[in-house]
């Protein structure tokens, strides 16, 4: 159901799906198309997500209109946290829900879906929120797009960073005028990748990337990245996050729908009969997204299984015609060593001053200088 805040010239409206789904549904669309903006905020993406979260878990989405016109949405959820057993928040969540199991799709590329030349301060927004609130927090931005290069300009709202990433990526046009993607790399790296290639050869048989080139192929790729993936969390003494029925459940769903739609790229290399690693790309425009992965580790720590998938990957696509290879956000050496370049996200809160906020810095700082003397 519609609501509105008004805020000068601007009105903040709230559309609430299964209610105004159409609307919801054209509005995102259009921004999205006229904007362009990363996977994880398509509308592939964002139709697959409404789809297979619960009811009671449905976000809104806040439309901010100017001189009559949609200029901005993004989706919001309220939710109330409890820190430390002694701090309680009324929390804003931005194109997430606020719980672990939903969220745990793990959105990136955050931003909001604006016009080109949208004018209005992110201060605004956070005001026009409908209240009460205490928080407001933003995962995974890009610190290209708004809000994300705005966070500084939040006063007197407190903006506070409380992690950051780079966002490594292989440049793919840089990749087809060189020839070869690997003299782009380290000697170090280059080497690796070399030698763990022929160890495959030599040991099961000549290396051959596959593509899922149908629905039932991406199915039977991917049910074998789940099963690889998990086994390496067991070894770990950790559980894989393909563990959860709610991941499942979602990208069964994306592959199913937007596969059809070149969204979605599954890959498996093969040395002879024997797998060596898959990957599971998303796809958007020419930029490929990493996502996951099953590699096949053995013994013989000579075989680099990730290495070698991803570089097989990389000459695949910049073969393809694609643009950019991204790794997504992550301190995984692997990624720094494949890549050529890089972004940046963050995950910001921004706060209202309020005594429980001071009180519970204190607390951290009280707690740090503990454990640093």
């Amino acid at each position: 159901m519609e609501m509105e805040s008004d805020f000068s010239a601007m009105k903040l409206k709230l559309l609430s799906p299964p209610h105004d789904f159409e609307q919801i549904a054209k509005i995102w669309q259009e921004l999205s198309q006229e904007v362009g903006c990363a996977y994880f905020l398509s509308w592939g993406w964002i139709e697959n997500w409404l789809a297979c979260l619960p009811p009671d878990e449905q976000p809104q989405l806040a439309v901010i209109f100017k001189d009559n016109r949609t200029q901005a949405a993004f989706f919001i959820k309220k939710t109330t946290m409890h820190r430390h057993h002694l701090i309680k928040s009324r929390v804003w969540h931005i194109n997430t829900v606020g719980k672990n199991r939903y969220d745990n799709v793990w959105i990136e590329y955050n931003q909001f879906l604006c016009r080109p030349f949208f004018a209005i301060p992110f201060v605004e927004i956070l005001s026009a929120l409908p209240e009460p609130w205490d928080e407001v927090w933003l995962p995974g931005l890009d610190s290209n797009f708004f809000p994300g290069n705005t966070i500084d300009k939040t006063k007197p709202y407190v903006s506070l960073i409380q992690d950051q990433s780079a966002s490594p990526y292989v440049d793919l046009v840089k990749v087809r005028q060189k020839g070869d993607y690997l003299s782009l790399i380290s000697s170090n790296t280059r080497s690796q990748i070399r030698r763990a290639g022929r160890l495959y050869t030599k040991t099961y048989g000549s290396i051959e990337l596959e593509i899922a080139d149908s629905l039932e192929a991406a199915f039977t790729i991917f049910d074998e990245l789940v099963s690889l993936h998990s086994a390496t969390w067991q070894k770990r003494q950790t559980i894989s996050p393909f563990a959860a029925g709610y991941v499942q459940k979602f990208h069964k769903r994306l592959i199913e729908k937007r596969f059809e739609h070149g969204e979605i790229q599954l890959l498996r290399l093969r040395a002879g009969a024997h797998t060596v690693g898959i990957l599971y790309n998303l796809v958007l425009k020419g930029r490929v997204y990493f996502y996951q992965s099953g590699m096949n580790y053995e013994a013989d720590k000579r075989l680099k299984p990730g290495l070698v998938t991803h570089a097989e990957a990389i000459s695949h696509n910049a073969a393809s015609g694609n643009i950019i290879y991204d790794f997504l956000g992550g301190a995984s050496r692997y990624k720094k060593s494949l890549a050529t370049d890089e972004e940046q996200l963050i995950w910001v809160r921004i706060q209202k001053r309020r005594l429980k906020f001071a009180f519970e810095n204190r607390l951290k700082a009280l707690k740090n200088a503990l454990f640093t003397d």
